[in-house]
């Protein structure tokens, strides 16, 4: 007969994601693209269509991971960096330039 057991597991909590982890490493890099995509967020407006149904515009779409790889994964790593040695905080956002995280 199987029997069903409680057990404990150490799991790291990212708040910005909103989300549990089982690694450390899994949490902080989660918690990073978090952060970015907080102050970038993803803009998708969709199609426009005129009176017969025919699409007269394709619509548009943002997300900093695809349109700005480069610019993501410099603000990624750098975050990581920054939240592994415990200087960044739940508080923490871009500057009104976007060119700094700080605290609020």
């Amino acid at each position: 007969m199987t029997v069903i057991k409680v057990e404990t597991a150490k799991v790291y909590r990212a708040p910005t994601a909103g989300r549990r982890y089982l690694t450390k490493r899994a949490a902080i890099h989660n918690e990073a693209t978090a952060m970015i995509l907080k102050e970038w967020p993803i803009e998708d407006e969709g199609p426009d269509y005129n009176e017969w149904g025919r699409e007269t515009y394709p619509g548009d779409y943002f997300d900093i991971r695809h349109n700005e790889p480069e610019a993501f994964q410099i603000m990624h790593d750098s975050l990581v960096s920054m939240i592994k040695n415990g200087f960044v905080t739940d508080d923490w956002k871009l500057d009104d330039n976007h060119e700094a995280w700080k605290a609020t």
